[in-house]
């Protein structure tokens, strides 16, 4: 059965793409048919998320536009939020750290730090950890006591036994979300399914505090899953 929605862009996104990732005479041609054939104020929410990256090789390339100095307000805008979001989670990490606790980063914070190099460049809505799952509890209690909301109203155990992680909201009027993961995947909620996934995994260092993140391999997996 076909899905209800294709998971493959379609040609206005592809050449978005080739213009946020691409180098040279067909970066830039990709970039002139994109902008010739869409209105920046109403593309949709996965092409809006690509535009800091979009600025960035606009400027590489040394490409001129009028719609760069907005593309500049965006990624700035964006490099602002995740700073925020890169300071709150430090304050987490430290926490954890203190109990001995194991942190594995994933997703787009992860990203962000090891490969893009420039926390302007990918937009984020929330960070995610991943943690042993017998030390999951204490991760829970920890986060609520610094003021975050769970977004599910059921008993614990029940909880982490249906599910691979749970999302937490900060009661503040920035947004700011985290997802705690105790299994690396939805669907494999087995310790031993994440077994692969510790043993594997990457240290780096995060402003003098050491956590772990996806090996390349296993990083294209897990971004492939979810």
């Amino acid at each position: 059965m076909k899905p209800p929605q294709s998971r493959w862009p379609d040609p206005l996104q592809e050449l978005l793409l080739q213009a946020c990732l691409g180098s040279g005479h067909v970066a830039k041609m990709a970039w002139e048919q994109w902008v010739e054939r869409v209105d920046i104020h109403q593309i949709d929410p996965s092409s809006y998320r690509l535009l800091p990256l979009l600025y960035h090789n606009l400027k590489l390339m040394g490409v001129e536009h009028p719609l760069r100095s907005k593309l500049k307000g965006i990624y700035r805008h964006n490099w602002y939020q995740n700073h925020m979001f890169l300071n709150q989670f430090k304050h987490l990490l430290r926490s954890l750290r203190e109990k001995d606790i194991p942190v594995l980063l994933l997703k787009g914070l992860a990203l962000a730090l090891k490969y893009y190099k420039d926390l302007g460049l990918r937009h984020m809505s929330d960070f995610d950890v991943l943690v042993p799952r017998n030390r999951a509890s204490e991760v829970r209690r920890a986060l609520l006591q610094q003021g975050w909301k769970s977004e599910f109203d059921e008993p614990e155990d029940q909880l982490m036994r249906r599910r691979h992680s749970e999302g937490f909201k900060l009661r503040d009027l920035t947004g700011r979300n985290i997802d705690l993961h105790w299994h690396a995947l939805g669907g494999r909620l087995r310790e031993k399914d994440d077994r692969l996934f510790w043993k594997g995994s990457m240290p780096l260092d995060v402003d003098g505090i050491s956590i772990r993140v996806l090996n390349p391999a296993d990083e294209i997996l897990h971004v492939c899953a979810h």
